[in-house]
């Protein structure tokens, strides 16, 4: 309900060693396009830390 029509929410979907960036579009009240643009590895923004 929070996705307006024709709404774009873009996440990254996995885990924290490798994610799928993927998008949802909102198509109508019942419909939803889901795309994948491929794999990412996102790395600590902050120096010295690190998610093993």
């Amino acid at each position: 309900q929070q996705l307006a029509i024709n709404g774009r929410m873009v996440i990254p979907v996995g885990h924290e060693h490798r994610q799928e960036m993927t998008v949802i579009t909102r198509i109508s009240e019942s419909e939803f396009r889901s795309e994948k643009h491929g794999d990412f590895v996102f790395v600590p923004l902050l120096k010295g830390t690190v998610n093993l």
